[in-house]
């Protein structure tokens, strides 16, 4: 499947839980994970996607997942989540695929130096998804614990690389 054939998979998977639950249920922290909420998570992927789609259409094409805004009205409330979603959508088509960029990255709590990789868009694409399904598949665990009458897909929050080893080993068995 093209990037942005599954980014829009992944987060039309994403839009159908948001658009089920309440914001009380989308912002309740809960100690399955470890005090942080389905918002928060939430949040943190569309925050990745944000900077991505930002940052490729500047002038400077650099890259840096640290400075995304961390918005608490997106971990809040699904209308404002659902809007930034929206959002992110409509910007998936309009990078250029192969848009070389720079990756600006910082490991170290002492201090603000970065190091900078070079990438490019589609490689930051692809790893926007990985990074989505792996913590859709936290808020899977996050919905398993609340009162929710969703109906998501059997495929949320998995990898679709387990998918086909998973079908593979099924038509083996």
């Amino acid at each position: 499947m093209e990037l942005r054939l599954a980014t829009k998979d992944i987060l039309g998977q994403l839009q159908l839980m948001i658009d089920g639950l309440d914001d009380d249920t989308y912002s309740t922290p809960l100690p399955v994970l470890h005090g942080s909420s389905i918002g928060q998570h939430t949040r943190h992927i569309l925050e990745f996607y944000v900077c991505l789609f930002k940052d490729c259409l500047s002038d400077e094409k650099i890259v840096n997942y640290d400075k995304r805004k961390r918005n608490l009205m997106m971990e809040t409330q699904t209308a404002h989540a659902s809007a930034c979603l929206y959002s992110i959508l409509e910007e998936t088509d309009q990078v250029k695929e192969n848009t070389k960029v720079i990756v600006d990255v910082n490991y170290s709590i002492d201090d603000d130096s970065t190091y900078s990789i070079e990438s490019c868009y589609d490689r930051e694409l692809a790893f926007n998804i990985e990074h989505a399904i792996h913590h859709m598949a936290l808020i899977k665990i996050g919905l398993d614990h609340v009162d929710h009458d969703l109906d998501l897909p059997s495929d949320f929050g998995i990898a679709r690389s387990t998918i086909k080893h998973q079908n593979k080993a099924a038509v083996k068995a």
